[in-house]
């Protein structure tokens, strides 16, 4: 089952990457500057894991990113409730830098995370591939409580 998701899931990766050469050509676009700002807002659906933990979720982000030629940086924040395979409900808000060029992704985030009965904070660096509507990144979560803290595997699609 895990290894049939596999081409798919980068076939969802790839079809986004034609997008954001147009946005890496602002030339295309009539535009003179080569500066391009956007804003991205919307709801978001996550599945991410490691070894034996994998989390689902749903929340929403908002934020804006700024392209130099293929270079791009940008932040976003957002919250989620994620299930993992413990079968609990967490709350995870938080918020995201990111830089990279041509399709790489290196960030980190601030995260609260919350499983209703306790809340802890902590810092999460990533590094990946995609952009803003899609994201595929490793990240090592490092919380103030131990128990939150682990590897993860990532895929972000904004819809």
């Amino acid at each position: 089952m895990k290894k049939a998701l596999l081409p798919i899931l980068l076939f969802l990766m790839l079809s986004k990457f034609p997008s954001l050469g147009a946005i890496e050509n602002p030339g295309e676009f009539g535009i003179s500057n080569d500066r391009v700002r956007y804003d991205i807002s919307g709801f978001y659906f996550t599945i991410g894991g490691f070894y034996k933990e994998f989390t689902v979720g749903l929340g929403y982000t908002w934020g804006s990113y700024d392209v130099f030629s293929h270079h791009y940086f940008g932040s976003d924040y957002g919250f989620s409730l994620e299930y993992n395979t413990w079968k609990e409900f967490r709350l995870r808000v938080h918020y995201d830098m990111y830089g990279g060029s041509a399709g790489t992704l290196l960030g980190a985030s601030a995260i609260m995370a919350s499983d209703f009965n306790t809340i802890t904070f902590g810092i999460a660096p990533h590094i990946g591939m995609g952009f803003a509507e899609m994201k595929l990144y490793y990240r090592y979560n490092f919380y103030i409580n131990r128990a939150y803290n682990g590897h993860e595997i990532v895929l972000t699609m904004v819809f």
